[in-house]
């Protein structure tokens, strides 16, 4: 490495913040991908389904802010708005909600998709993300 004191900082923060934004994607994006979307043809009561029903609401309703948790119901998450809201340096508080009423028996096995959930299988991928090793 060549440069003053300052430069190689400022290369290894920029690494670290990197580092840490890529793995906080990964979580956050994986728990998204990994929540279940209904579809009522295979569920042992497809006449259940709610009229009108769109599958996807909770998995579209993962919601990423800095500072503070969402607050209410939005289907309008996607990866996109995840990765637009994610810091570039690290610091900041960031939170993925979801506050469907049916989030938490999904994480706990309630579809046959998701059995182990969403959150805690990705959460144990952090380490091995931040360590380039997941």
């Amino acid at each position: 490495m060549t440069g003053s004191m300052s430069q190689i900082v400022a290369r290894v923060n920029g690494r670290i913040d990197d580092q840490i934004r890529m793995a906080t994607l990964g979580v956050f994006i994986g728990i998204r991908k990994d929540t279940p979307v209904g579809e009522p043809s295979t569920w042992k009561n497809p006449a259940a389904a709610p009229e009108g029903y769109v599958g996807g609401n909770a998995r579209n309703n993962w919601q990423c802010t800095i500072g503070a948790p969402f607050v209410g119901e939005d289907a309008n998450g996607s990866d996109e708005k995840i990765q637009r809201t994610i810091p570039r340096r690290a610091g900041s508080v960031v939170y993925l909600t979801n506050n469907v009423q049916y989030i938490q028996p999904l994480e706990y096995g309630h579809s046959t998709k998701s059995p182990n959930g969403m959150v805690r299988i990705n959460v144990a991928r952090f380490e091995g993300l931040l360590n380039g090793t997941s």
